[in-house]
């Protein structure tokens, strides 16, 4: 497993133990997504999520139900459809934002000072490839 899907998980047990989230993991990670790269297709989203169409769909129509994301055509392929937040989404990414950053400075304050440096040295470096990676990426699209 990758040290981010590592870490990943392990923020998303600590935040579903808490309780006040009222989703499951892969609807609180599809949200994320949502927040950070809306609108995107279904398609894409359960791509990004690791789910196959047909049971992913159950996930997003869960995430219509309760009001936390919505659907629309796209106007440039109407096959295609985007989901995107709706205000109440964005009212929970936040949300969920605020309480993975408490939970992360938790799990941190634990650390001594020379693992805090190595961490915050292995995140840049790690930062730095993935902006390579998504360059890339763009570039072969």
């Amino acid at each position: 497993m990758h040290v981010p899907k590592r870490m990943h998980h392990v923020i998303m047990k600590r935040l579903h133990k808490l309780g006040d989230i009222p989703l499951h993991k892969t609807q609180i990670m599809s949200l994320m997504i949502l927040k950070n790269h809306e609108p995107v297709t279904m398609h894409e989203l359960g791509k990004r999520v690791g789910m196959e169409k047909g049971s992913f769909t159950q996930v997003v129509d869960k995430l219509v139900q309760s009001e936390y994301a919505q659907r629309n055509r796209d106007q440039n392929d109407r096959r295609s459809v985007l989901v995107s937040l709706t205000p109440k989404g964005v009212e929970l990414t936040d949300q969920i934002e605020k309480r993975s950053m408490s939970e992360i400075q938790k799990m941190f304050s634990a650390l001594d000072t020379e693992d805090v440096k190595s961490l915050s040295n292995a995140l840049s470096v790690l930062d730095n490839i993935i902006t390579k990676i998504e360059e890339i990426e763009l570039e072969n699209e």
